[in-house]
């Protein structure tokens, strides 16, 4: 069995950007998501950081199947780099609804995308 390496990746090899096959056989290049930072930092829309933060924060989680699934496309829209998604269909970039189901599940388990 080879060795894993010990050494720690140089900061100019630094990256959170991978290729991810997906089961339609696209691929897509993809960063991990840096959920607390985009919360901070105001990057997510305002539904969608309230429907995150409920379903964090609540004991009682009351958001809707449709809360949870705009909130989902919005993460998966600002994880995929290449080709660029979008929640609005635009010449030259992935509309969110042509992506099918599976593609979106294995997406969001491979890149640890989940709240």
């Amino acid at each position: 069995m080879p060795e894993k390496p010990t050494k720690p990746t140089p900061a100019a090899k630094w990256s959170n950007e991978q290729i991810v096959e997906l089961p339609s056989g696209n691929a897509v290049r993809a960063r991990r998501p840096m959920l607390y930072v985009w919360l901070k930092t105001g990057q997510l829309d305002k539904a969608t950081e309230a429907t995150i933060r409920k379903v964090v924060d609540d004991k009682r989680d009351e958001t809707t199947f449709e809360q949870r699934q705009d909130a989902m496309n919005v993460l998966l829209c600002k994880t995929v780099v290449e080709p660029e998604w979008t929640l609005a269909p635009r010449e030259g970039a992935v509309h969110i609804d042509e992506v099918c189901d599976a593609d979106r599940a294995f997406l969001s388990m491979m890149m640890d995308i989940g709240f």
